[in-house]
């Protein structure tokens, strides 16, 4: 017996196509739309999209990295403070009677890179040596570096005449041409026989610390019939080289190429030294260095910086060269023009001397402008009562009479016999003597030198 029940007819969407509901779409109810956070299965991850929004930079960026280049082993690199430099500070020590604490010195020092020298050194002579250019002051891991270093143009003037002659421009079909997408440069047309080597020659010239496939991949090609026409134009014309100072038949050399090769036969040798231990100065280009060098120098100076204590000894040696003294404070070294001699009871002294040391002793420690204020006021500090007159300029109320020039001077004559010191920051006090057993109870003054 059949079912004579009706057909259900719901399912069957019997309307329009544009009224139909998505039979994949499913209304869950509220509470399942959320993922159960423990439930891990069945999730997957988002992928990349392929083409369409992909970002390409970072993959070229990624493939551009440079490779971090570690210094060489057996080689040392310490910073020197310039003898220049130091002689400038001395100078002014001896010239203001003023103590500088060592350490400061040091800190600045390392603030300027012409105010210190750079020192390598091999540890072993039979592993290592370093090749130095006399010439342009550079240094280098290997003598191939340092003979090209020498292919300057500077370096070639010395020893050729340049000239510009005319020569026939190429010839051919060239529709197109190479052009550097660094600096600009017109290069060559793909198709002529010089393209790959004036590559290689910019590369040398211009971008040495480019790898050559990153800098060939810079290479752009544009056609462009001015571009042409202006390259054909620049070809028209080579430089020609002569030797100078020739008593022989007049040598010509065609190029460049033939000027650097015979240069490197006949005087580069005498321009390279060899050695194991060579100073280069601070601000040395780095062009100038070998790349591990040069990565050896930043970890140098980083570490310098870090630790400026590391100069102390060598910048206390330079000082006392030039005459100056050094007394402790703390764990501070000062340099100065006379060690610390404190005064005794016996100490017969002036009256005017006798009320400078009185004052600083009552206050400790005191500035100049306090000192001439308490024994030599001038005329608009006692006359309160009176303005200052408009009339006169800065220059002529700031003049010194007579009583400040006197004590100024026996201040002087304190500073120079270390009886009083005088600090960087402009602090005055007494030289006292030596208490091992006593704590230490005033602040350590911060020196500025200008």
């Amino acid at each position: 017996m059949s079912d004579q029940s009706p057909l259900d007819l719901s399912n069957f969407q019997l309307v329009p196509d544009w009224l139909k509901e998505n039979p994949k779409k499913q209304n869950f109810p509220k509470e399942e739309r959320f993922r159960n956070k423990d439930d891990k299965k069945g999730v997957k991850r988002k992928k990349w999209s392929k083409g369409k929004n992909k970002n390409f930079n970072r993959n070229r960026n990624h493939q551009e990295r440079t490779e971090r280049i570690v210094p060489p082993e057996g080689i040392k690199a310490e910073i020197l403070p310039c003898a220049s430099s130091l002689k400038q500070i001395a100078d002014q020590i001896k010239k203001t009677a003023r103590s500088y604490s060592v350490f400061e010195i040091a800190k600045l020092i390392l603030s300027q890179r012409e105010r210190y020298e750079i020192s390598f050194k091999c540890e072993s002579e039979k592993e290592n040596n370093l090749f130095f250019g006399t010439s342009n002051n550079s240094l280098w891991l290997s003598k191939n570096e340092a003979l090209n270093s020498l292919l300057d143009e500077n370096t070639l003037l010395n020893y050729y005449n340049k000239e510009s002659v005319e020569i026939e421009a190429p010839k051919g079909n060239y529709h197109s041409i190479g052009i550097c997408g660094i600096s600009g440069t017109l290069v060559a047309p793909p198709n002529h026989h010089s393209y790959q080597k004036e590559i290689i020659n910019l590369h040398k010239n211009k971008f040495p610390n480019i790898e050559l496939e990153t800098f060939k991949n810079k290479i752009k090609i544009e056609s462009s019939e001015e571009l042409v026409e202006e390259w054909k134009k620049s070809q028209s014309v080579q430089d020609q080289y002569s030797v100078k100072n020739k008593t022989d038949d007049e040598i010509v050399l065609k190029g460049r190429e033939e000027a650097e090769n015979h240069f490197l036969n006949n005087y580069a040798e005498e321009l390279v030294e060899t050695g194991i231990k060579f100073t280069v100065p601070g601000n040395i280009e780095g062009k100038m260095l070998s790349s591990g060098l040069l990565a050896l120098v930043k970890n140098t100076s980083i570490h310098a910086k870090k630790h400026p204590a590391s100069l102390v000894n060598p910048i206390c040696t330079i000082l006392g060269n030039e005459g100056l003294k050094f007394f402790k404070r703390g764990k501070k070294i000062f340099a100065c023009i006379s060690r610390p001699k404190p005064l005794s009871d016996d100490d017969t002294l002036s009256e005017p001397i006798k009320a400078i040391v009185t004052f600083i002793r009552n206050r400790k420690r005191v500035t100049s402008k306090e000192l001439l204020d308490e024994l030599a006021p001038s005329k608009e500090n006692t006359d309160s009562g009176t303005e200052k007159d408009s009339s006169k300029s800065d220059s002529e109320t700031e003049e010194l009479n007579e009583n400040q020039l006197k004590v100024l001077q026996d201040l002087n004559w304190l500073l120079r016999e270390g009886a009083v010191i005088a600090f960087g920051d402009g602090k005055i006090e007494l030289a006292t003597p030596k208490n091992p057993g006593a704590s230490k109870t005033a602040d350590e003054p911060k020196e500025k030198i200008d």
